[in-house]
């Protein structure tokens, strides 16, 4: 893994998309309640202090955007990883099995595998590329 691609990985670990989508609804939220006491701050001195915490929850949410990308591009790095291996692997057993009974049901393991990537659920997605994994060890 490229050294830039290992250091977005260490700023995201531990993050959810459920947290920061949270956070960043409760952030872009907090901005905009501040356009009340905008409105009624009488001085340019409090109106700009307004204006400040508006851009700094503002600028907070945007980085948890930006995190959330990333969150999801690794994840769906790390799927696409998965689903190419599973389905390198089956080319590489099919290509040795004469049996079609024995063909068949072997699809049939990886048509269960791609239900679950239809999903677009990493974590089972996970679960089902090691079950396939077992699966096609044991062929």
């Amino acid at each position: 893994m490229p050294a830039t691609e290992s250091a977005d990985r260490e700023d995201i670990d531990g993050l959810t998309d459920e947290a920061l989508s949270q956070s960043i609804a409760w952030l872009r939220q907090q901005a905009n309640t501040l356009r009340a006491d905008f409105a009624v701050a009488v001085s340019l001195e409090a109106k700009q202090e307004v204006r400040r915490s508006q851009e700094a929850l503002r600028d907070q949410a945007d980085e948890f955007v930006e995190k959330r990308i990333k969150l999801l591009a690794a994840s769906a790095s790390t799927t696409g990883s998965r689903i190419k291996g599973a389905t390198d692997a089956v080319d590489q057993i099919i290509a040795r099995i004469d049996n079609v009974k024995s063909k068949l049901q072997l699809l049939g393991k990886v048509l269960e595998f791609f239900a679950v990537v239809a999903t677009g659920k990493v974590q089972p997605i996970f679960e089902a590329a090691l079950k396939l994994k077992d699966d096609l060890s044991a062929t």
